[in-house]
């Protein structure tokens, strides 16, 4: 220890010092509110060490007797943490370079991956038991923020998503339209799934603009209508299903934009008995009927 830090030590008796500093070498850790962190300063310029242990990592409390470890053996011992969505896991901290790092007990690497990796970062997005998660989702930076946010649970609004979907997700920033959602009220809704900038996913359900009033389009269980019918009363729509012929999203805004589709086969008559080939058409009053 410096004279320096030796002086100090005497002028702040009751801090409390764990050990020398694994990155300078020079000073020692000393316990703050916050943060464990090396105290050595020479020069606030260009002679001074920023290693610094945080108190809490992922919701597990960094005891005293940790951070030892950490210095002594490069590691701590196993850490039980909570994951973003709550879930317990097993790890613990090791020195990776100049910064502490959160290792899983079992390893990362042991953990399938998707595909596609993560487009906030760039780094691989993971298959937990309860979700899709970037590597950096359990990584924090100097001020103890998460280096990335993206976080696709398994199960959204009583919906499974599956593999393929989070790929598409990952990949195109959105899915699909996507049925058997339901809301807080146990009631199904339809939607495709939106992923920002900042990794957030938000449900999307708009198709394309109403023809009829300039509103939007969107995908219901059982028709896709317009979305000013409570504003101004639009009872513009579109049935999911046509002459027991699934209507895509996709046709819907052809339809939309165009007044009409291309020719759809899958068409049936009343009872069944005969497929038949068809194109949707606007009529000017804004019905659809089949040519």
């Amino acid at each position: 220890m410096s004279e320096e830090q030796s002086q100090e030590q005497k002028k702040n008796p009751a801090v409390t010092y764990l050990g020398p500093c694994p990155i300078c070498g020079k000073g020692q850790i000393a316990e703050g509110n916050v943060v464990y962190r090396c105290n050595y300063i020479k020069n606030l310029k260009d002679d001074k060490c920023d290693f610094h242990i945080f108190k809490t990592y992922n919701g597990a409390e960094i005891t005293p007797e940790h951070v030892k470890q950490l210095l002594e053996n490069g590691k701590t011992e196993i850490i039980e943490f909570t994951s973003q969505a709550g879930n317990k896991f097993n790890g613990y901290l090791t020195i990776e370079g100049k910064e502490v790092k959160m290792e899983f007990a079992n390893g990362l690497e042991n953990l399938p991956q998707l595909e596609t990796p993560c487009p906030i970062c760039g780094e691989p997005v993971y298959i937990f038991n309860t979700g899709y998660g970037c590597k950096n989702i359990h990584e924090t930076d100097e001020n103890g923020e998460k280096k990335c946010n993206l976080w696709i649970s398994k199960t959204i609004a009583g919906r499974t998503i599956k593999e393929k979907e989070a790929e598409q997700l990952l990949l195109e920033k959105k899915t699909s339209f996507l049925d058997g959602f339901r809301n807080n009220q146990g009631n199904l809704f339809s939607t495709r799934l939106v992923l920002d900038n900042e990794g957030n996913i938000h449900f999307d359900s708009t198709v394309c603009k109403c023809p009829k009033c300039g509103g939007d389009v969107k995908i219901g269980n059982k028709s896709y209508n317009c979305s000013n019918w409570k504003t101004t009363g639009c009872t513009f729509n579109i049935w999911r299903e046509i002459a027991y012929r699934k209507i895509t999203p996709e046709e819907v805004q052809q339809l939309c934009e165009e007044k009409a589709t291309k020719i759809l086969e899958g068409f049936k008559n009343k009872d069944k008995s005969k497929t038949f080939s068809g194109q949707l058409i606007l009529s000017d009053d804004f019905v659809v009927k089949i040519l």
